[in-house]
Parts: structure tokens; sequence; C-alpha cells
């Protein structure tokens, strides 16, 4: 089991949750490309920590536990731009794996097609009930409620992601 530690509390993943890589990219990019982009940030993801880093060992636990990939439209450039600010600041703080992807000069001028981070269910199963509309909550399995906060790093992740639409 990995536990994260978090400005409010911990989120916990473990093997016996189902994580998500969350891709985002440019709306200007073909439904093959779409693919293909994503697998850059997987690339991306594969190489960028130590073995040793909280963020090695997410990206292994998804990597032969769970694999499942979301594809999201990431909008035009300065969306995805933003997107990659917002993506990258709670991987951050959240110690979660995440990568932006740029084509080379000479085939894209460099564009960023895509940015991805993986989550668990403690991100993208949380909601926002009306009983308590500055927070996102997820329930356990067990029905315990963990509360990410408006402000944190956690409410902004949940926020973005639930905001996106499949590409």
């Amino acid at each position: 089991m990995l536990w994260r530690s978090t400005s409010n509390h911990s989120l916990k993943f473990s093997i016996f949750k189902s994580m998500r890589l969350y891709s985002l990219i440019n709306f200007y990019i073909s439904d093959l490309q779409r693919g293909l982009q994503t697998a850059h940030c997987v690339s991306e993801i594969s190489t960028r920590y130590v073995k040793t880093s909280p963020e090695h060992d997410v990206f292994e636990d998804w990597a032969i536990n769970h694999k499942t990939i979301i594809i999201l439209n990431g909008g035009n450039s300065a969306m995805l731009r933003s997107a990659c600010e917002i993506l990258g600041d709670s991987a951050v703080k959240l110690n979660l794996p995440w990568s932006a992807f740029h084509e080379d000069e000479n085939s894209l001028d460099g564009a960023l097609t895509s940015v991805a981070i993986i989550v668990g269910p403690e991100i993208y199963a949380a909601r926002i009930y009306p009983e308590m509309p500055e927070s996102y909550i997820y329930f356990t399995p067990e029905r315990k409620g963990i509360r990410h906060h408006k402000g944190s790093a956690e409410f902004a992740l949940c926020q973005f992601l639930q905001s996106m639409r499949l590409a």
C-alpha cells in the first residue's frame, strides 16, 4: 500500500483501488494522434521519476495493476497550457506522476500536444454534495468520507478533471 501525504489528510493508493491516467489532448489533434500523444506522455512519466520516488511507485502500481487511460479534450493550445499548470502544480503538491509532451521543433514547432496525470478514486470519484458545496467528498468502500476542502490541491484537481469532457 502506498501512502501519500497531503496538506489536509493522507490519500491512500493501493493495488485494490482503481487508478486512472487522465490525458488531456489538444482538440486539433486527429483521433489516431490522440492515442499516440497519450503514449508519449506515458513514456515521459515512465522515465521522469527516480525509482525511489513516491511518484514512481504510483506509476509502477498503475502500469502493473490498473492500466486504465481516459483521454480528455484539452482544448486549444492556451487551454492546454493552463491545464499543464493546474495538473503540474497539483501533482507536485500531492506526489502524483504527471507529464507534458511537446512535439519536436521540426514536427509541430514544439507544440504542447498532451498533458497527463495518474490519480486514484480519491480524486476522480470525489463529488460535491449540496449539503457541503465547499468540499469534494470521496467515500471509501468502508463508507469513510475523505473531504477535499476548497483551496486545497485535491479540490483544484477534482474540480478541473471533472470539468473536462472526453476527447
